[in-house]
C-alpha cells in the first residue's frame, strides 16, 4: 500500500491505472461505510504497484509513461523544484511577520551531474538549525508538527537574512546559477482593508493601493535577489493587484502563485486564467469593425485638433490686441477612447498566475489534481500555468510523492518543514530518479542511440562513463 497514506487514508494523490492506460474511477462508499480515503489510497498503491511491476528499475518510468504517453527521458520529464517551508508566521499566528510562509528553493536539474540533492539537504537543513540556534530569541522559533518554525523574527528583512545566510552556508550557488532560492507567502488578503481598498503593510497611515504595493515586491526582489517565488500577493479577488505584478515580473526569475483565492478548484482556475478565444471569422469582422471605428475617431480627433488650433490663435491675436503676452498655442494630445477598448476586451478580468498551488487536502477524489493537471497540458503557452503541491500530512518514510511529480509533470513540491528526518527520505528518492535519467543519458550517448525508450541502466555503467 501507498507509503504516503496516513491514518484516514489521505495519502498522495495519484490516480491509479492499469496496464492498458485506463483509470479507476472513485467508488461510491457512501452505503458501504468504508472510509473513501482509504479506498482511494488502495486504489493509489495500484498505481505504485504497476510500475514496480512493469519497470522495476525505475517505478516511476512506467507511470510516466502511461500518464504522458511518451517515456521518460530527462529531456521529456519536468524535474521538480522541491521547497521546505522553513517558517510559519503571520497574522493567525500572532507573529509580527505577516508573510504567512518562508520556503526554500531548490531547483536541480538532470544535467546537474556534480550536484548531490542529499547532501545539499543535509547541509541545508544543518545551516537552518544553526542560524536558529545562534539566534537571540532561538526559545521562540519552535517548530511545529511539520518541521516548520515559528517566525519569531521582528521583520521580514531579518527573516530573508536568516535564509540567505544558509544558503550562503552551503556554498552551492554561483554567480551564474542559483541552485538555492526564496519564496514566500505574502498572505496579502491578512492584511487586506476592504472598506478603504488597501493594504495595511507600513501601518494605517501609509496604507498601499495595488499599484504601491506592486511596487513593494519589486522593491523586495531588487533587494533579495535570491527571492524567486511570491504566493498570494493580493487578496483574494483582486484581479487588478494580479494583473499589474505580473506585468511589473514577466520574464524574470520571480514567479507568482496563487493558493488560497481558487480554492484548488479547476472551474474557479478556468473562471479566471481562461482567456476567451475567438473564431478567426468573427475576430476578422471585429478587427475590421475595430479598423474603422479608429478611423473615424482618428478624423474626429483632428477636427477636434485643427478646431483647438483655431480657438488658440484666435485667443492669442486677441490677447495681443488687449497688449497682454496670452497664453501661447495650447498642446493639443491625440484623443485615445480607452473606455471603449476595455469595455470590449473580453479578457479584461482574466490573468494567468505563473504557478497554482493546488491543496490535495480539498478533494477526497484523485481524479481533481490529474483533471488539473490534463487542463494545463493541452493549454496554448501564453495560457500555461506550473502546478505545486504539498507532501501529505502524515510523514511517510517512502518517496512516491516525488514519482506523483515526476510522473504528471509538476513543477514544485512543497516537502513542508525542514526540520523532520522523514524529509530525507523524499529527497533520496529525489536524487535516485535525477541519476537514473543521468545515466540513460549517458548511455544513450556511449552507443550512439537517439532510441529515447531505452530502460535504465545499472549504476556502475554511469559511474564509469561519468
Amino acid at each position: 500500500m501507498s507509503g504516503d497514506m496516513n491514518a484516514t487514508g489521505q495519502g498522495s494523490q495519484v490516480n491509479a491505472a492499469n496496464t492498458h492506460g485506463s483509470r479507476f474511477s472513485e467508488p461510491d462508499t457512501g452505503s458501504t461505510g468504508i472510509n473513501k480515503y482509504v479506498v482511494r489510497s488502495v486504489l493509489e498503491a495500484i498505481g505504485y504497484t504497476y510500475g514496480h511491476v512493469v519497470t522495476p528499475e525505475l517505478p516511476v518510468r512506467a507511470y510516466f509513461n502511461i500518464l504522458q504517453q511518451k517515456a521518460l527521458t530527462s529531456s521529456t520529464a519536468t524535474v521538480p523544484k522541491m521547497m521546505f517551508t522553513i517558517f510559519n508566521g503571520g497574522k493567525a499566528l500572532g507573529s509580527k511577520v505577516k508573510f504567512s510562509k518562508f520556503y526554500l528553493m531548490m531547483n536541480l536539474k538532470a544535467a546537474d551531474h556534480s550536484i548531490d540533492a542529499q547532501e545539499v539537504y543535509y547541509k541545508l537543513s544543518a545551516a537552518i538549525e544553526k542560524t536558529i540556534g545562534g539566534h537571540k530569541a532561538a526559545a521562540t522559533f519552535k517548530a511545529n508538527s511539520t518541521g516548520a518554525y515559528f517566525n519569531a523574527n521582528e521583520t521580514v528583512n531579518e527573516s530573508f537574512k536568516i535564509l540567505e545566510d544558509a544558503i550562503a552556508a552551503v556554498g552551492i550557488n554561483t554567480a551564474d546559477r542559483k541552485y538555492l532560492t526564496i519564496g514566500v507567502n505574502a498572505d496579502s488578503g491578512s492584511v487586506y482593508l476592504q472598506e478603504q481598498d488597501r493594504y495595511d503593510i507600513e501601518g494605517p497611515k501609509n496604507l498601499f493601493d495595488q499599484t504601491m504595493l506592486a511596487d513593494w515586491f519589486v522593491k523586495m526582489a531588487q533587494d533579495h535577489p535570491l527571492l524567486t517565488y511570491i504566493e498570494d500577493a493580493f487578496a483574494d479577488g483582486d484581479i487588478l493587484g494580479y494583473q499589474k505584478i505580473l506585468r511589473r515580473f514577466t520574464d524574470t526569475q520571480v514567479k507568482v502563485g496563487i493558493k488560497n483565492w481558487f480554492g484548488s478548484d479547476l472551474k474557479q482556475i478556468m473562471k479566471h486564467t481562461q482567456l476567451v478565444q475567438k473564431d478567426d471569422e468573427s475576430e476578422k469582422d471585429e478587427e475590421d469593425e475595430e479598423k474603422k471605428t479608429e478611423e473615424e475617431e482618428a478624423a474626429a480627433a483632428a477636427e477636434e485638433a485643427r478646431k483647438a488650433e483655431e480657438e488658440a490663435k484666435k485667443a492669442e491675436e486677441a490677447a495681443k490686441g488687449k497688449g497682454g503676452k496670452g497664453k501661447g498655442k495650447e498642446e493639443v494630445k491625440e484623443v485615445v477612447n480607452t473606455a471603449r477598448d476595455e469595455e470590449n476586451d473580453l479578457n479584461k478580468d482574466k490573468f494567468v498566475p505563473d504557478v497554482i498551488h493546488f491543496d490535495r487536502s480539498k478533494h477526497t477524489s484523485t481524479q481533481a489534481l490529474l483533471d488539473l493537471v490534463s487542463y494545463q497540458m493541452f493549454l496554448k503557452e501564453e495560457e500555461k500555468f506550473s502546478i505545486m503541491i504539498d507532501d501529505c500530512t502524515f510523514d511517510s518514510r517512502q518517496g512516491e510523492i516525488v514519482d506523483l511529480c515526476f510522473a504528471t509533470g509538476i513543477t514544485y513540491l512543497n516537502l513542508k518543514g525542514i526540520a523532520k528526518p522523514e524529509r530525507a527520505a523524499k529527497v533520496d528518492k529525489f536524487q535516485e530518479i535525477l541519476e537514473s535519467l543521468r545515466h540513460v543519458d549517458i548511455a544513450r550517448l556511449s552507443i550512439g542511440s537517439p532510441n529515447d525508450s531505452l530502460g535504465s541502466v545499472p549504476a556502475s555503467m554511469g559511474k564509469q562513463e561519468m
